[in-house]
């Protein structure tokens, strides 16, 4: 993979970390969803072309390791307010059942971060009326499920993607061009939209647009040009 691919896909996987980390900020616009769905989708096929063709495996470790981390972070977020319900309650066995960090989820092994997470959301769930005040949601629920669903399809897709004939793919120039022109074209947009009502989600969407050069180059920048915050791009 040239060395502009290498930057270009970074950024797609840490900007597809902080649309995840805020599902439920996204799912106020239905198009907003679709958009990021196809986003997602178009980086995991990335990935996929990236190992057929013999191009490393720097793009699905990317996402399994983005997915993760988001997953862990969302989850332990959400489950802290539990913990200090539970805290507020004296109710001690749920104390110690609501007790979780990233580094605890993380500690799991792949194919069991993601049902330990579940269980986690789950007694949220089961609580959600005494958590009103404490500022859990049902989109914040649905959030959380979302992020363990997506890691879950990060592992599958390895194999699956695997199985897909080259031929049969798009060119990894083509499939570059339709991810900058989501981004630039729709995502960035919603984004931009939302600068008043979700700063935080403005603030950290645009700090992730920034292309950095991972590859390490011989210093070489890149040739795409790097978006600036609210859309313009700089000269690369």
């Amino acid at each position: 993979m040239k060395n502009v691919h290498i930057n270009k896909l970074a950024m797609y996987l840490v900007v597809r970390m902080v649309l995840e980390k805020f599902t439920a900020t996204v799912s106020e616009i239905v198009a907003f969803v679709d958009s990021v769905a196809a986003f997602n989708g178009i980086v995991d096929e990335i990935s996929g072309v990236s190992e057929e063709v013999g191009m490393g495996t720097l793009g699905k470790t990317m996402v399994k390791k983005g997915d993760a981390a988001v997953m862990a972070f969302t989850v332990s977020r959400l489950t802290g307010l539990l913990h200090a319900y539970a805290s507020s309650v004296k109710d001690k066995e749920l104390m110690t059942a609501s007790e979780i960090s990233p580094t605890i989820i993380n500690g799991k092994r792949d194919a069991e971060r993601a049902k330990f997470a579940k269980t986690r959301v789950e007694l949220v769930e089961a609580h959600k009326a005494d958590l009103v005040k404490w500022g859990v949601t049902e989109a914040s629920i649905a959030g959380a499920y979302a992020t363990i669903d997506a890691y879950t399809s990060s592992l599958g897709s390895r194999n699956s993607t695997a199985t897909m004939h080259t031929g049969q793919r798009k060119s990894i120039g083509t499939l570059f061009s339709e991810a900058d022109e989501l981004l630039s074209d729709q995502i960035d947009k919603f984004v931009n939209s939302m600068d008043e009502k979700h700063p935080d989600f403005y603030a950290d969407y645009w700090a992730a647009r920034v292309i950095k050069d991972v590859a390490a180059s011989r210093g070489k920048k890149n040739g795409g040009g790097t978006p600036a915050q609210g859309g313009a791009t700089q000269a690369s």
